[in-house]
This record gives C-alpha cells, structure tokens and sequence, in this order.
C-alpha cells in the first residue's frame, strides 16, 4: 500500500556545532508529496520512499539494537517522531559507523536529517538532573523524555517547533518555557511529578494562556489544563469548540467546570478530572444540561457523567425520570449508596466501569433494566493468610430480576426489597479481616468487612487482623518489591487485583492513588 505525506524540510537551518549539522537528503524540499511503502524486519518497521528509509519503530524483543545504515539497498535517513523508543531506553542501542545521519550525543538519539532527538537513552543521573537539549534541535519524538525519574530541569532550545507526546510524561520536571517558535505540543507533554509553571514567550503566535490554561491563539480549542491549576469553577470560554484528547489529564485540583455553549463534542474529557464535584453548563447548549452538578443530555433522559468526586463516600439517587445511563457514568466514582429509579431501564456498556472498586449498596428499582456488560467485576476482600475473599458490595432490587442476576454473576451480596426484612442472601465467605481499600485517584480509606452468612442478616463487624504497613507494599505482602508495582499499574489501569493495601500505596501520603505514586514507588524501589 502506498501512503502520501508530507516531508519536512530543514535544509534552511543554518551549520551548527560540527556534530549537528543538518544532513540533507534527495527527496526533501518543502513541498514534497512524497509516497512511501510501509515495511518492517527482523528489528525496525519502516518507512521506504524511493531514495531513502524513515524508521517508524523498533519492534519489541529486540536485543541489541543497531541503527543500519542501509535497509534494501536505501540509505536509512530519517525517523517518525510520531514513534515511541520507549521500549529500547535500558537496552543498549549503537549506530552503524557508516551511517552520518545519526548520532548519539550527551546520552540522547538524534537524528540530524530533521534534527530530531528521538530520545534519551542514558543512565539514571542520580548527580546532574539538569539537562540542556542542544541548540538546533527542531524536534523533540514522543516520549523523548518520558518516565525519566531523574529529571527535574530541562532547557529547552528557541529552536524547538515540535513537542511530541508524552516527550516529558513521569519525569520530575518542574517548569516550561516554550519559546515564540514552538508550533505544535501535545496535551499529555507536561504530565510531569512536578510541574509548577508553564511559561508560553508572548511573541508566539501558535498559542496563549487564559486563566493558566493553554488554548490556540484564536481560543476555539483547550488545549492543556495544567495539573497545577486549583479552581472551584473553571470556566472554558465561549467560542471553544474543540477540547483536545488529555487536555485535562490529572487537572485533579478543579472541582467545578464549566462548559460553554459552543461546546457539543465529546464530554469524557470530564473522566480526567478527579477532583471534581460538579460539572455546570451553559444554559444555551443545544447538547448538554446539568441537574445538581450532574451532566445530562439536554433531553434529561441520560446520564452521562457523575463527577468522580461528588458526595464522597455519599449517596445519590438518580433523578426520576432518567431513561438510560451512559457509558462510563460512573467511572471511579466514589458513593456509599447509588439508587436508580424504575423509569432507568438501560445500562450502557461500562457506565459502572471500575465501580469493581464501589463499597456500598447499589439499588435497582426497574425489576428489568439491562444491566449485562454495564461493569467489569466488584471489589473483593482478600485475606493473604486464610485466603478468603468477602465481597464488599450489596445489589438490592427484586427477587428473580436482573439485579439479582447482576449480583450472582459479579460475586455481590444480594438483598431482595420485595421482602428486604427477612431475606439477605450473599456469596460472601465468613471472614474477619480490616483491609484497606480504594478507587484510583480517591481520597484513602479503610474498610471493615462485616462477618456474613448466607441467607441471613449481617451480624456486628470485628476485626482480627491489621493491615501490614509496608510503605509501597500495595499487595500487602510484608515487602517491598516488583510486585507492588504490578499490584498499583494493574489497579491504576482498571485491571483486577486480588487486594490492594491503600496506605501502603498511597506512597506519597497525598490520600491519592494515582500515577505519582507509581512514580514515588519506582523511586523508593531505586533507593532500596
């Protein structure tokens, strides 16, 4: 198959230090429409255009890496800085001798054809965290940066036009400064341990800052909420119409938001935002509506989005009248009840996506509402000793319906309303254990299972067993090693894990599990 794109030109960059200089190639000049055949080997995937090869990846396994100079008898030239090196940063990576178009320099891949640093590839500097891109550099690849625990200041070149994504993503940088030539970033760029400031030079004419936010120069388009911007209401501006992927990723501290009536496209950006209690919109939005910090579609018969943080360890009673609940609606939230009304007679796929990690009671009045893939699995209680699981949650709702149905097929206490005084059923096994647990990204708290019998009423809770505490020993173990970031990653991603000890994991003592305290363990595991 052969695919068109557009190839860049930087023959126009003046000579710099010897070992940067640009090297041109054949087929390059500003207006090329070039074709390229997409290929791969043994070891890289890659472009091939009639004089030259792009690589576009190296394929995992691959063990020691090589930069060739020739693949099929063509000079390899150039790199797609839309490609992630991640997967070779602890690998030993060389460059063919009689390959001039690359060159490794203070630790970092560059690739002089576009004057790209394609990523660093160094050690962990436990000395000098500072590190200066050289001057010249056009181009920073995805990821070029990313997870490099070490690095808290970066000196970013005015040469720099293009940012790539997740170029600084779980590093420990602390400020920006993105000059007048800065073209093109990405949202989830800045995502670092750290960040504090971002500066953008007045003279660029690609981007500015509203309210500490990054928009396009014609504020039509929100780029970048910084995670560092704290606000009870953050209003986006009418005239935005475009709200980028990640624009709001870990803006944790904003606990309202504001949408304007310009804005009618996808609202999941919400999901990003943690720290939100209330989601309010413009009363001239033809899409959306709020009901009590709740984003509705304007009809009101769908739900779309709970805020994540809303009435913490609460409860919520979906309004009467609300038809169906939209996918991902209640994604982490954080309720000790959620009742839903008989006039709710659909369950999107995954509106209870992660309510794995709900402790409460969930109670579903429409004896027949759909209810077959609206979650993944409900939190469990596992004791490491006995090995017994309790299972936390209770579906109340009428005998013989989906709600009894949904709790046998997802291990959830049962509790039938239609006779609610004498028949408890529960697929719980006895237990008396304190285990702490959480969502990801929620306030840490511990729970006491309570003893439970089948088919009959919950006794008195009692607790036999404290948690270890172990700081980072998420799997609650006794010890620190691989497996509490397994345990975290796993949790963080929304995959099922036996257990999870919140305080332990809760490694920077914020009373959040987030992606910081997987950065936080991976340096207290360097530090062991």
């Amino acid at each position: 198959m052969f695919i068109k794109k557009l190839i860049p030109c930087f023959l126009s960059t003046a000579m710099l230090c010897s070992s940067l200089s640009v090297m041109p190639i054949t087929a390059a000049d500003d207006t090329a429409d070039a074709e390229f055949t997409a290929a791969e080997n043994d070891t890289f995937k890659y472009n091939i255009y009639s004089d030259h090869i792009e690589l576009n990846g190296i394929k995992k396994g691959t063990d020691p890496v090589v930069i060739p100079a020739e693949i099929d008898g063509l000079p390899v030239t150039d790199w797609n800085y839309n490609t992630y090196l991640s997967s070779v940063k602890t690998r030993g990576l060389t460059i063919d001798e009689n390959n001039p178009y690359f060159i490794i320099e203070d630790d970092s891949l560059i690739c002089k054809t576009s004057m790209t640093l394609i990523g660093y590839i160094g050690d962990y500097r436990k000395e000098n965290q500072t590190y200066t891109i050289p001057d010249g550099i056009k181009i920073l690849a995805n990821d070029s940066f990313g997870d490099e625990l070490w690095l808290k200041h970066i000196n970013i070149p005015d040469s720099v036009e293009i940012i790539g994504k997740q170029a600084f993503s779980i590093s420990d940088v602390d400020e920006f400064h993105l000059s007048k030539n800065v073209r093109e970033i990405a949202s989830d760029s800045f995502i670092t341990h750290s960040l504090s400031k971002i500066e953008i030079d007045p003279e660029n004419p690609y981007f500015d800052m509203v309210n500490g936010a990054i928009f396009n120069e014609a504020h039509t388009e929100l780029i970048l909420i910084p995670q560092y911007i704290k606000a009870d209401k953050f209003v986006i501006p009418e005239g935005v119409d475009t709200i980028r992927e990640n624009a709001c990723l870990n803006a944790r501290d904003i606990s309202g938001i504001v949408i304007p009536s310009t804005y009618v496209g996808d609202y999941r950006f919400i999901e990003d935002m943690y720290g939100l209690d209330n989601v309010f919109v413009s009363e001239n939005n033809p899409e959306y509506t709020d009901i009590d910090g709740v984003l509705f579609s304007k009809d009101k018969k769908t739900l779309l989005k709970y805020p994540g943080h809303k009435n913490y360890y609460g409860s919520y009673t979906v309004p009467d009248g609300t038809v169906k609940i939209g996918p991902l609606a209640f994604y982490f939230n954080h309720l000790d009840e959620l009742a839903f009304p008989a006039s709710v007679s659909e369950m999107e796929p995954y509106s209870l996506y992660t309510v794995y990690h709900y402790q409460g009671v969930m109670t579903f009045l429409n004896p027949d509402v759909k209810l077959s893939r609206c979650l993944t699995y409900f939190t469990q209680s596992y004791d490491h000793e006995t090995g017994v699981t309790t299972h936390l949650v209770t579906i109340k709702g009428y005998k013989n319906s989906t709600a009894a149905a949904f709790a046998r097929d997802n291990e959830a206490n049962f509790v039938a309303i239609d006779d609610e005084s004498t028949q408890i059923t529960t697929t719980a096994k006895p237990v008396t254990t304190t285990t702490s647990t959480t969502t990801a990204k929620s306030t840490v708290t511990s729970a006491t299972t309570s003893k439970t019998t089948a088919k009959t009423t919950v006794t008195s809770a009692t607790t036999t067993k404290a948690a270890v505490k172990v700081k980072g020993d998420a799997n609650n173990n006794g010890k620190l090693d691989v497996a509490d970031l397994v345990t975290v990653s796993s949790f963080l991603h929304g995959k099922k894990v036996n257990a999870i000890n919140a305080e332990n994991a809760d490694v920077n003592t914020d009373k959040v599990i987030d992606v910081f305290d997987l950065c936080s363990l991976r340096k207290l595991m360097l530090g062991k």
